[in-house]
């Protein structure tokens, strides 16, 4: 009977080591299984604007913002160093874009009119009405660093350079006047104008990538990210806008891992 309740016992503490054994070595798991590369199907929404760093003094109010329907999908690789950290490649194809009608004062634009039959092109310092439509198809290729304190948790911080394959930048002005040349020109009534810039927006864009996100399970994750844009949307020599304009957008989204 001794040796019954001796071996009961050994059986017992057994267990109970191996069960605190396996509780601690979940503890210390990482959250894609201790896998040294993972792969994920990433997709999500875009949301932001090709924008000033700062709201530019001659934008006097903000009248109505359409952030669109901007999607965002493609493939994700990561790769664990530690239990901790890892580094990830991401390569998605990006719409970005937004439509915008504000109130503005001598606000540089190229524009055309066309009146009478005739199209007659300024350049100058416009006050009135200005409605902006923006959107571009990119080829995005984000690199980052992602730090993991807990099984629920990660976070990343990284940059990105993007590849602008077709978009559009165009827009209109209405019930407002333009200083021909510049805010001593000639005053030149406009009823209605159009812009298009789309064919002098810069091909590459480069900046900022951070986010955080959240495990769902073993295969999910949802998240929110930030690109922030530090190349301007036009080059140095365009003037048909007087201030630069950046990619600033927020992506919100989910990841499937695959392997």
């Amino acid at each position: 009977m001794k040796a019954l309740i001796i071996i009961i016992s050994i059986l017992f503490l057994s267990t109970k080591c191996f069960t605190i054994h396996a509780q601690e070595k979940k503890e210390r798991i990482h959250p894609f299984e201790e896998r040294k590369f993972t792969h994920s199907i990433v997709f999500g929404l875009n949301i932001g604007a090709m924008s000033p760093t700062s709201l530019p003094a001659n934008i006097r109010k903000i009248n109505k913002y359409d952030p669109q329907f901007c999607p965002s999908f493609g493939y994700e690789m990561l790769h664990h160093i530690t239990p901790k950290w890892s580094i990830g490649f991401s390569a998605k194809i990006d719409y970005k874009g937004m439509s915008i009608t504000d109130s503005v004062a001598y606000y540089r634009v190229s524009i055309e009119q066309e009146k009478n039959g005739q199209t007659s092109k300024f350049e100058g310092d416009f006050t009135g009405t200005n409605y902006t439509k923006a959107r571009n198809v990119y080829f995005n290729l984000p690199v980052y660093a992602v730090f993991i304190p807990n099984k629920q948790w990660y976070y990343r911080l990284g940059g990105y350079i993007a590849y602008r394959w077709e978009g559009k930048f165009e827009g209109s002005v209405s019930n407002g006047y333009i200083r021909n040349g510049n805010s001593l020109g000639e005053k030149v009534i406009i009823d209605h104008a159009d812009f298009d810039f789309s064919d002098q927006q810069g091909k590459w864009d480069l900046g900022i990538d951070a986010g955080a996100g959240v495990f769902i399970g073993k295969r999910w994750s949802v998240q929110a990210n930030l690109q922030w844009g530090l190349k301007p949307v036009f080059p140095s020599d365009f003037t048909g806008l007087s201030f630069k304009m950046y990619n600033i957008f927020a992506n919100v989204g989910a990841a499937l891992r695959i392997l």
